[in-house]
């Protein structure tokens, strides 16, 4: 990821708590199946996020619906 798509494009207020792993650059995959959050990692693999979502509070995570 570039320098420009860091300070214009991915904001923390529009992927509130997905941020961290939309930043992560070995994270390839986000899923959430309506309970659990699970992440996909080059480096750590799958595992399941500590955060609990909404399905409101998902939606606000993104930004392109």
């Amino acid at each position: 990821m570039n320098e420009f798509q860091k300070d214009y494009l991915l904001k923390r207020q529009d992927y509130g708590v997905l941020y961290p792993y939309v930043m992560e650059e070995t994270v390839t995959d986000i899923h959430w199946n309506g309970r659990q959050l699970w992440i996909d990692d080059l480096e750590k693999g799958r595992y399941m996020a500590p955060e609990v979502l909404s399905e409101s509070s998902i939606h606000n995570c993104l930004p392109f619906q």
